[in-house]
């Protein structure tokens, strides 16, 4: 029997997951004759306190023969990612070491996409301006030091107790980072685009992507749609009138205010 050790990377390279494969050889008696044929791959994924396993010639996700779906032990997309790359291998001892999976997180995070595309996204083109904004998440290690620096303000909402509960999540969410591989001053750029009624400058059917290319996904979604471009002057009081609605942020900016 063939044995395989993979790192299997994220779409941002940002950590990993391992796994084991195990590939079946004709002189593998002991399993061919339980009709386990050449080829026949056991997936073992290497994650302390999440072991799994699952077996099979080929893992689709879109024949829904993914490995999550083939056993609910192993609940990564990473682990799917995985499959979709072991279905096109014949010999698993060609897979690299560190696999880099970019190209195919394009196939496995459109679930978020699929959802909205069931949506009515488009808004009547005569109420509605289009627009495109962006968001830039902090890394881990920037949250928590601001976190960290607000002890005069944590100190009026939270207790002693609740403040020892919430360093003790910042410290194992860190080590548990660190064990994958994690990169923890990593930041990351969304882009989004939704719809702003013109009178009420109501935002509405806010629209992201998953995925390495989901940005250019979202970017072509809105140069494509045919609403007029929400005039920049209005967008601090379209971010005052939106408060309340979680799909935007007071920190956002504006995509094609650099355009």
């Amino acid at each position: 029997m063939k044995t395989k050790f993979v790192n299997v990377w994220d779409n941002r390279s940002w950590g990993y997951i391992g796994f084991i494969v195990l590939q079946v050889e004709d002189t593998d008696k002991f399993l061919t004759e339980k009709n386990f044929n050449p080829g026949y791959k056991f997936v073992i994924q290497a994650w302390y306190s999440h072991v799994g396993a699952a077996g099979g010639h080929t893992f689709i996700p879109s024949h829904r023969e993914g490995i999550q779906e083939k056993s609910r032990k192993i609940d990564t997309n990473e682990a799917d990612v995985f499959g979709l790359y072991l279905s096109n291998i014949k010999d698993i001892y060609d897979i690299p070491d560190d696999l880099y999976t970019k190209n195919f997180w394009g196939i496995m995070n459109t679930k978020r996409e699929d959802d909205q595309e069931d949506e009515e996204l488009e808004c009547p083109s005569d109420e509605y301006y289009k627009v495109a904004f962006k968001r830039q998440s902090k890394s881990f290690n920037q949250m928590a030091s601001l976190l960290e620096k607000q002890n005069d303000f944590r100190n009026e909402i939270f207790s002693y107790e609740e403040l020892n509960d919430l360093q003790n999540i910042i410290s194992e969410s860190r080590n548990k980072m660190i064990q994958m591989g994690a990169d923890l001053n990593q930041e990351s750029l969304q882009v989004y685009y939704g719809f702003v009624h013109k009178k009420t400058l109501e935002l509405k059917n806010v629209y992201w992507a998953l995925g390495t290319d989901g940005n250019e996904r979202v970017i072509d979604k809105y140069l494509w749609t045919l609403n007029d471009e929400m005039p920049r002057e209005i967008w601090d009081d379209v971010k005052r009138t939106n408060e309340d609605n979680d799909d935007i942020s007071r920190d956002d900016e504006l995509y094609y205010s650099e355009n």
